[in-house]
C-alpha cells in the first residue's frame, strides 16, 4: 500500500483547522478517523506531513550501477553469467553471488546465453 500524497494530507489538516469535525474530514477525504487524528498529531509535533520511507534495505544496484552493467554486457554479448560476475567483480570491486547477479540481469532483460557461433 502506498502512502497518501503530501498535499492529500496538507487538505486534511487545513480542513480540519476551518473547524470540520474528525469524521466530516474523514468521509470528504475518504479516509479512516485515526488517519486523520494521525495526520494532525504529526503537523503539530513535526510540523511536516511528509511520509515515512518505505522500510527495506536499499537496493544493491543502484542507477549507476545499472547503466555499468549494460555497458560491460553491451561489450561481450557471448559471455557467460560466472564469466560476466567475475568482470563485473574485477570493474567495480563489488562482490555479488550468482543468484543475485542472475536476478539483476533478469530486472535489465539482459540475456547471457552464450552464442552459437
Amino acid at each position: 500500500m502506498r502512502a497518501y500524497s503530501t498535499d492529500l494530507r496538507e487538505r486534511i489538516v487545513a480542513a480540519l483547522s476551518e473547524g470540520q469535525t474528525l469524521a466530516q474530514v474523514a468521509q470528504q477525504f475518504a479516509v479512516s478517523v485515526p488517519t486523520v487524528v494521525r495526520y494532525k498529531r504529526l503537523k503539530k509535533t513535526q510540523d511536516h506531513l511528509q511520509p515515512k520511507p518505505l522500510p527495506g534495505r536499499k537496493p544493491a544496484l543502484n542507477n549507476d550501477d545499472q547503466e555499468l552493467l549494460r555497458q560491460l554486457f553491451a561489450s561481450r554479448t557471448d559471455w557467460t553469467i560466472q564469466t560476466l560476475r567475475q568482470a563485473w567483480q574485477q570493474q567495480t570491486g563489488k562482490t555479488v553471488c550468482f543468484s543475485g547477479f542472475h536476478k539483476w540481469m533478469q530486472r535489465l532483460g539482459l540475456s547471457y546465453k552464450k552464442s552459437a557461433v
